[in-house]
This record gives C-alpha cells, sequence and structure tokens, in this order.
C-alpha cells in the first residue's frame, strides 16, 4: 500500500460495497415488512368478511343455512379448498384453549358443544399465537402438530393474523387465519436476486466512476513528481506548472529550498574567488622571491620547502575553487535560536576590541528564531555586529521584533553612521564606508548575499542614538 492510488482505490472500493450492502439489507428489510404490512390489511379484511358470516348465541358460533354458498365460494377464491390447505382459519377461546369453529370442516358441529383441539390434530394445525381483545397481530410462525413430522420446511413457515374479541359473560375469543408463506417467500428471492443483480452493476459503475475520478485527482501528484524529477536531473531550475492549493505549499517549500542551495553556491564561490584574489598578489610575491633565490648560488636548502608549500597553497586554492562550484547541499533548513549565536559573538568581540570602553546590549527573546543554518548565522552576525564594534563609540544594541512568519532585527551603534548620499551602495562588493580601515569592502556584500539566499533583505538606516542602524528581516 505505498501507492496513494492504491490507497484510495482499496478504501473506496471497501466504503462502496460496505455501503452498498448495508443499503441491500435495510432496503430488503424494508421490502420484507411491507409486504408483510400488505397481507396484515388482506388477512384482516379477511377476517372481518369471515366474522360477517358467523352468530353468536349463548357460547355457540352459528351460520345461516342460506349463507353455507357464500362461504364455500369465499373459501375457494381464498385459497382454503387449496390439496396444501394454503390458507387454514379457526375461532378459539383464548382463556381455555378451545377451537369453535375451523375452516377444514366449516358446517359441522357448529350447533352443538365446541371442539376440543386434541379432535384435531390430526386435520388441523394450531399457532401459538394470542390476540387481546380490539387488537390484531401478524407473525411468521411455525405451526405445533405434535404428532406429525412436516418434510418442507418452507411449507411449515405461515403468515399468521388474529384478531381479538369479546363476548360477554363467555369470555374472549380470537380469530386466527394461517397462510402459507410460500408465495411471500418466492416473491422475497426473487426481490433478493433482482437487488443483487442492481447493486452488482452499480458498484461496477461507481467503481468506473472511482477509477475515472482518481486518475483526475492523482493527476497532478504524477505531473508534480516529473517536476520534482526534472528538477533532480538538472534540467529546470524551479517548479513552474499550477497545482492544487495543497500541493501549494510543498512547490513553494521546494522552490524556497532551491534558491536557498542555488544562493549558497554563488555565496561560496563569491568568497573563495574573493579568497583567491586576495591571496594572488602575496601569493605573487612570495614566487618571485623563491625564484630570486633559485638562482643564487648561495641559496638556503629551506628555499625547496617553501617553494614545495606555496605550490600545495595554489592547488588548494584552485581546488576549493572548483569545489564551490560543483558542491551539492540538500538540506531542510529548520529555525535556530538566535539569541545564544549574538551571546557567543558578544564575548569574542569584547575580548577583540578589549581596549575600547563600550557595551553590546542584547534585547533578544529566547524564544526568537530564524530558518538559517548555524554557519550562515555565525558568519552573517559576526560581520554586522564587528562593524558596528568597530565604528561605535559606547554602545552596539541588538533588538529583535515579530513581523508575521518573519523577524525584523535591529543592530544599532552610536558611531559616526553610514554616509547621508546613498548608503545602500555599502551593499555592493568592494565599496568600503572607511577607507583609513583595514578591509576588502565585502564585508556588507557577504551578509546580504548570505540574507537574500535566506529569503530575507537588509537596509541601511541612521540608528536612534545618531549612529548606524542595520534593519535585517530574515524567515522565522
Amino acid at each position: 500500500m505505498n501507492s496513494l492510488r492504491a490507497r484510495q482505490l482499496v478504501s473506496s472500493f471497501a466504503i462502496i460495497m460496505g455501503s452498498i450492502f448495508i443499503l441491500g439489507l435495510i432496503l430488503s428489510m424494508f421490502i420484507s415488512n411491507r409486504e408483510l404490512e400488505n397481507e396484515r390489511a388482506e388477512l384482516k379484511d379477511l377476517g372481518f368478511d369471515l366474522l360477517g358470516y358467523f352468530s353468536f348465541e349463548k357460547g355457540n358460533f352459528t351460520i345461516e343455512d342460506d349463507l353455507h354458498k357464500k362461504l364455500q365460494d369465499l373459501f375457494d377464491k381464498k385459497g382454503f379448498s387449496d390439496s396444501v390447505q394454503s390458507t387454514v382459519a379457526y375461532i378459539q377461546n383464548t382463556n381455555t384453549k378451545i377451537i369453535h369453529w375451523h375452516s377444514i370442516d366449516p358446517f359441522t358441529n357448529l350447533r352443538s358443544s365446541s371442539f376440543s383441539s386434541d379432535d384435531l390434530h390430526e386435520t388441523l394445525y394450531t399457532y401459538p399465537i394470542s390476540a387481546k381483545p380490539g387488537e390484531d397481530i401478524i407473525k411468521r410462525l411455525k405451526p405445533e402438530n405434535p404428532d406429525t413430522e412436516l418434510e418442507d420446511d418452507q411449507d411449515t413457515q405461515h403468515i399468521v393474523y388474529a384478531y381479538g374479541f369479546q363476548h360477554s359473560p363467555y369470555g374472549h375469543y380470537q380469530l386466527v387465519i394461517a397462510k402459507s408463506a410460500e408465495s411471500l417467500f418466492s416473491g422475497e428471492d426473487d426481490m433478493r436476486a433482482h437487488l443483487i443483480i442492481l447493486f452488482s452493476a452499480s458498484a461496477l459503475l461507481v467503481l468506473l466512476a472511482q477509477l475515472a475520478t482518481s486518475y483526475w485527482v492523482i493527476s497532478p501528484i504524477k505531473d508534480f513528481e516529473e517536476e520534482i524529477k526534472r528538477l533532480e536531473s538538472g534540467e529546470q531550475e524551479t517548479i513552474i506548472n499550477h497545482y492544487p492549493e495543497e500541493l501549494n505549499p510543498i512547490k513553494g517549500t521546494i522552490n524556497a529550498l532551491v534558491q536557498y542551495e542555488v544562493g549558497q553556491k554563488r555565496r561560496y564561490r563569491d568568497a573563495l574567488d574573493d579568497l583567491a584574489h586576495s591571496l594572488k598578489t602575496p601569493l605573487s610575491a612570495i614566487q618571485g622571491y623563491i625564484d630570486q633565490e633559485e638562482n643564487n648560488p648561495d641559496k638556503s636548502p629551506s628555499i625547496e620547502g617553501v617553494s614545495t608549500q606555496l605550490d600545495r597553497m595554489k592547488d588548494i586554492v584552485s581546488y576549493q575553487l572548483r569545489r564551490a562550484v560543483v558542491t551539492n547541499h540538500h538540506a531542510m533548513i529548520s529555525p535556530r535560536p538566535l539569541k545564544p549565536v549574538l551571546v557567543r559573538l558578544k564575548e569574542s568581540l569584547l575580548k577583540v576590541y578589549h581596549d575600547k570602553n563600550f557595551d553590546i546590549n542584547i534585547k533578544v527573546d529566547s524564544e526568537a528564531k530564524v530558518r538559517m543554518d548555524d554557519d550562515d548565522l555565525l558568519e552573517l552576525f559576526g560581520n554586522l555586529l564587528n562593524n558596528a564594534c568597530r565604528f561605535c563609540e559606547k554602545l552596539v544594541e541588538i533588538n529583535v521584533q515579530p513581523d508575521g512568519n518573519f523577524l525584523i532585527i535591529n543592530i544599532d551603534d552610536d558611531g559616526m553612521g553610514f554616509p547621508d548620499n546613498n548608503p545602500s551602495k555599502l551593499l555592493k562588493r568592494g565599496i568600503r564606508a572607511d577607507s583609513q580601515t583595514e578591509g576588502q569592502g565585502i564585508g556588507l556584500a557577504v551578509c546580504t548575499e548570505i540574507i537574500e539566499a535566506a529569503g530575507g533583505t537588509i537596509e541601511l538606516l541612521v540608528s536612534p542614538q545618531v549612529g548606524a542602524r542595520v534593519r535585517i528581516r530574515l524567515p522565522a
């Protein structure tokens, strides 16, 4: 299950099939209950029709002779005359369980004493159902017939309807009608077969639709993956296509990381280029002295060793230049706490400028973090604080304030400040504010490159101490 598409298809298919199964079960139960209610209404009408043929006098049920033919026609119409006795009816005293009339022999002994159920075991099934006066109930039941074993279980289950009524002072009675459930079972089987076919076809159609939807949903991820591969192979520099909003944060993070790496490479290359350029003149001078000593017959034996080490220095510079071009750094930049770096630099700079009477005031919360690595932080703030300490009179102050997803860091000193005319030119390589001090004029330029590579900005302003303020905006 390493594939998102496979996970989506399996989970969707499981949900769809589970939903279809539950829906089919609920629908099957609903239809079965509805069919049973239809049978209830039909048997209730039949029960009232049957009771209309009886007269009840002194505990006996009687049927007028002229109604025999109509009752027999009703029996034939409702299936009472079926050879397998698909429908059976009887009237029973609910207290004594005595059967006073039954449909198997409806016109016999009606005027005599009531029948005992023991005399009817061979011809009539009795059903364990009891209705109170004024109520009617319907159930699926099996007949109680202790003397006869029925071979077909389906035929033994019946739909049994009971209607209770009372005739004082003779007691409570109920009319029971039992109808074979075979036709209902057959209808339910047909219904289930149709439901299986319907839901199977629905599941197939939904699965095909899910496949199409899956392709439509996953296709942006596939395109994103292809762009990542082209990025890794060097065919393109950033992710450029438009994607759904869920992928945009990932796109932004990857592009920021790529830009950071490009800035790192450029910064390393420029730094080593500056180093090589700075070493070029002294190395050439040393090489000249060595060449002069080579022609001197009284040359020192150590000259050959110095020449060897000089060649090695040149090789090291060349190697580092090549390394700056080809080095590939892969690392996600996590936020780093800012205050420990500043405290460390403060201790070092106070020792470096021990001959000056000044203080470094760090107004930075311990929770303040910036999204840069430790080496960049040391190089950036080392350069900036070194400049501030060199030009200050009595105070260097660092304060931080949040700005959304960024931190604004102000480095102030009470020195001579920046020149009034276009101080931003000092951020370019080789431009110096004070030509009377040592330096190559690349400190602020290096800081600018580090800040831009991290996605921040730098400004040169006037300090509240009427000195210089360097304002940095870095991602937090």
